[in-house]
């Protein structure tokens, strides 16, 4: 009896070991990955250190009048081109609209000359008289000479 009481003894004290050493296991996981994470903050620490350095000598670098004046010159030039741009565009018009007058024209006296005229809707009929080099003529003076040609 008091042999299995000691051993109840040695047991227990080897499980509470037993506990310990996996609480201990666990605390020392933790502690690494503390480590781990304030290794990695100072790493970041470093980087940001690094970039704002960079960014101060980018910014001491940085000549704002100067940027300023380019940016009022090409606002400028863009100003220009862009009248350039509608004057170029006025002209191309104005000169499109006299090349269709003068197309409507055209038009009209050829379909005058073949004995046509251009209704309001659009649409060329033939006339009853044609319109010939030395004045008006019939249709059938213009059939003859179409028979004469053939032959």
């Amino acid at each position: 009896c008091i042999r299995d009481r000691i051993m109840m003894k040695d047991l227990v004290r080897l499980r509470r070991q037993c506990d310990q050493y996996l609480m201990m296991t666990s605390q020392l996981k933790s502690i690494g990955l503390q480590v781990s994470t304030m290794q990695t903050q100072a790493e970041i620490n470093a980087a940001l250190r690094g970039a704002t350095s960079t960014m101060t000598k980018v910014n001491e670098a940085m000549d704002i009048k100067e940027i300023q004046q380019v940016m009022k010159q090409f606002a400028k030039n863009s100003e220009m081109m862009g009248v350039k741009m509608e004057m170029m565009e006025a002209a191309t018009e104005d000169m499109s609209g006299d090349i269709e007058e003068d197309a409507d024209q055209a038009y009209e006296q050829i379909l005058g000359e073949v004995g046509l005229e251009l209704t309001s809707s659009g649409q060329a009929v033939p006339t009853s008289k044609i319109k010939g080099a030395g004045g008006q003529t019939d249709v059938t003076d213009l059939e003859k000479q179409l028979q004469n040609l053939k032959d």
